[in-house]
Formats: structure tokens, sequence, C-alpha cells
């Protein structure tokens, strides 16, 4: 399997998340991350996926996550699918502050869905349009 060939069960996850992020406005993207979205893919790789967009979207409930943890965590309930969100405003920070770990993850994602102009690696992503191409592997 490769890194966006998904199985019946992880490619309904996928769209299932891809619809939750259609309802967060048009600003909202879906991203394929870590192992896979860095072209790490075996039997053993889980299914990591970054919603990102804006916490006004969010209901109550994951605004109140949000608050507490910086963070939405969604689990396909077998632990090998997921999708996290994050707040443009936070993943820019993070971006601009270049914590590493953040940045080597969203540099190495793979585009879903929503406005391309906004994946970190795209020509068009104000912060810092660059940095990405040299972290990638």
């Amino acid at each position: 399997m490769t890194k966006t060939e998904f199985s019946a069960e992880q490619a309904a996850f996928v769209e299932a998340t891809v619809r939750l992020a259609d309802g967060l406005g048009d600003e909202a993207l879906v991203l394929l991350v870590g192992s896979r979205g860095a072209g790490f893919t075996d039997s053993w790789s889980d299914l990591d996926l970054w919603v990102v967009g804006d916490r006004k979207d969010l209901s109550p409930d994951q605004q109140q996550e949000y608050d507490a943890t910086h963070q939405v965590f969604t689990d396909q309930g077998d632990g090998a699918a997921h999708w996290t969100f994050y707040d443009w405003q936070d993943v820019i920070r993070e971006l601009d502050a270049y914590h590493p770990v953040f940045t080597w993850i969203a540099c190495n994602s793979i585009y879903l869905s929503g406005p391309r102009k906004r994946h970190p690696d795209g020509e068009n992503h104000r912060s810092h349009p660059g940095r990405c191409r040299v972290l990638h592997w």
C-alpha cells in the first residue's frame, strides 16, 4: 500500500474527516501527516490526519477541548486511524517559531482536501514559503 492508498475502512475515515472539515468553513484543510505523509509506509503504518481550520467553527465541546489541550483529537476507535484539529493561527505561530517537530510534520504532509494555497508547502503560504523545501526527506 502506498502512502495515499487507503483500505476501505481508512478511506471511509478519510471521507468522514473531509466532510467534517467541509463543515468548518472555506479555509479548513485536511492533511495526511506522520509516517505516511513522509513516505514511510508499511503494514504497521497508522493513518494520521490533521484538520486545520478556525477554532471558532468548532462545537462548544470541541472548543473546550482545544482550550485545554491546544488540539482536538478523534480516534477511529482502534488506534489505526485518527485526526487532530489545529487552529490556523496556532499552526502559523508554530511555523513562525520554527518548532522543529511541528514544522517537520507540516512540511512532510500531503494535501488531501481544502484550499491548496493554505498547505504549508504551497507557493502562497504566507509564513515561510521556502522553509519546507529543505525539510523534506
